[in-house]
């Protein structure tokens, strides 16, 4: 195996491993931008704008008081919406919407991750859109391969590239998504 693909293979064992651990996410993509990692929470309603606004409000409380506990700085970290609203060719009541958590890899924990997902199954339980969960000895295993998996991707953040991963019914798929602008934009990539 290639150096390359080594990095590669840690990042879909991340991405995977979060995926399998964490039935909230619908999707996380690694590398969006540099360094940076993208997590999306699947809604099947839409959450009204007050509604939106309180929990980012007290969801950025809870982000800044962890930061403070653990004594982290953060270079990147964002809470955005996106809705996806019916077309003509859809049904009108498919409206899915995404909660969307960018943060860079730096700094990440598997405890800052288990306070995002916490947070969000808490205040959306009626709406998440979520896969099965897994058994406590599963979860357990899955949380020493992402542990493993984010502290290699944490090494060097760009080497694999940016990838993908999403749940589909019971597997998860990752694939990679660089276009040649991305691929120009990674330190070290041919």
């Amino acid at each position: 195996m290639s150096p390359r693909s080594a990095e590669a293979s840690d990042g879909v064992a991340f991405l995977t491993s979060l995926l399998i651990r964490f039935p909230e996410l619908g999707s996380a993509t690694l590398g969006p931008r540099l360094g940076e990692l993208r997590l999306e929470f699947y809604l099947d309603q839409e959450i009204d704008n007050a509604r939106f606004t309180e929990f980012v409000e007290k969801f950025r409380m809870s982000w800044d008081l962890f930061f403070d506990l653990v004594r982290a700085q953060t270079s990147e970290r964002r809470i955005t919406r996106v809705v996806d609203y019916p077309t003509e060719t859809q049904e009108h009541d498919s409206d899915v919407e995404i909660i969307r958590i960018t943060r860079d890899l730096e700094t990440l924990s598997l405890e800052e991750l288990t306070m995002i997902v916490s947070l969000i199954r808490e205040r959306f339980i009626a709406a998440i859109i979520e896969g099965e969960p897994v058994p406590a000895a599963e979860a357990k295993y899955q949380e020493q391969v992402l542990l493993r998996s984010l502290d290699k991707v944490q090494q060097d953040p760009y080497s694999c590239g940016s990838l993908t991963g999403f749940r589909d019914e019971m597997r998860v798929l990752v694939y990679a998504n660089d276009s040649p602008e991305q691929t120009a934009t990674y330190p070290g990539k041919r």
